[in-house]
């Protein structure tokens, strides 16, 4: 796989896939409800089983995002040459810095609901959310 296939950008998605990137999503709810960022991040394994999900625990580490907390997980819980079959949905396209932990993490396929671009335009210039605009596909290339 090239490395800027990894980025799954306006694909038909089947039931399997929409399912886990609602999973996404609901975590995404769950981490607003605890205090921190919208973002929610799931790792699957080549059959789509879970191996991890994570929330945003932004108001600890601006470091935290869902992708790096899954990410860390995945990476103390599976051999990285299974990574290569493996996929991350994320409620949202992955900043630059996470697609580049998907990156070096051998993740094979990157998933999400709202483009990077898409959310700086709901969020503004906010210094809450600040971002390269950089989509996936750009560091994946």
């Amino acid at each position: 796989m090239q490395p800027a296939d990894r980025c799954c950008v306006r694909q038909a998605l089947g039931r399997a896939n929409e399912a886990l990137l609602r999973q996404a999503i609901a975590l995404s709810r769950r981490s607003r409800e605890e205090g921190n960022h919208p973002f929610g991040a799931i790792v699957v394994d080549a059959s789509d089983q879970v191996i991890a999900e994570a929330t945003n625990t932004h108001s600890k580490s601006p470091l935290d995002h869902a992708e790096m907390n899954v990410l860390r997980t995945v990476l103390m819980r599976v051999q990285p040459a299974l990574l290569a079959q493996a996929s991350l949905y994320s409620s949202a396209e992955p900043c630059s810095m996470c697609a580049g932990a998907c990156y070096w993490a051998g993740i094979g396929r990157v998933v999400y609901a709202l483009s990077e671009r898409r959310l700086l335009e709901l969020t503004g210039n906010d210094p809450r959310n600040p971002t390269l605009s950089l989509s996936c596909r750009e560091v994946f290339a």
